[in-house]
């Protein structure tokens, strides 16, 4: 769906600021998925330190 959206945007002329985050496409060792999440920076600080990091912000 985001990159569905990022073609729209591109079309459409529009250019926001994004930061591409997923998991990546290799092979990660089993354990708990919230630590795998947090080690990716895709728990919610992780996420909160991305969107400031967008905006220009400094994390707490």
């Amino acid at each position: 769906l985001g990159s569905a959206v990022l073609e729209l945007y591109a079309a459409s002329g529009v250019h926001p600021r994004v930061k591409l985050m997923g998991m990546p496409d290799e092979f990660l060792p089993h354990g708990d998925a919230r630590v795998q999440r947090a080690e990716l920076g895709l728990d919610a600080a992780g996420l909160r330190r991305a969107g400031r990091g967008l905006l220009g912000e400094e994390a707490p």
